[in-house]
C-alpha cells in the first residue's frame, strides 16, 4: 500500500502533544506526515524543507502529495 505524504499546520493541542513526544525546547508548529514510513515534526521552514524534496524525488514511496492547514491526526497517520 502507498501513501500519502502530507504537510499540516498543527493545532495547539497537537503542538502540545507533540512536544511531549519530542521535547519541550523543540519549537514545532508543522508536521509532515510519511504513512507507515513515520513523521516528522518541526517548525513550517523545517518540515517543508523535507517536504518539497520528497514529494518530488520519492514519487514511488509517496504518490500523492498535499499542504493542509489542518489534519484529524490520528494512529492511522501518526503516534498523536
Amino acid at each position: 500500500m502507498k501513501y500519502p505524504l502530507v504537510f499540516a499546520k498543527l493545532t495547539p493541542s497537537q503542538i502540545e502533544l507533540a512536544k511531549e513526544i519530542n521535547g519541550k525546547t523543540k519549537k514545532i508548529t508543522h508536521a509532515v506526515l510519511c504513512g507507515k514510513y513515520g513523521q516528522i515534526f518541526g517548525t513550517e521552514k523545517y518540515c517543508l524543507k523535507y517536504f518539497n524534496v520528497w514529494k518530488d524525488d520519492m514519487k514511488k514511496l509517496f504518490p500523492k502529495s498535499q499542504k493542509i492547514q489542518r489534519l484529524q491526526i490520528t494512529k492511522r497517520h501518526s503516534i498523536l
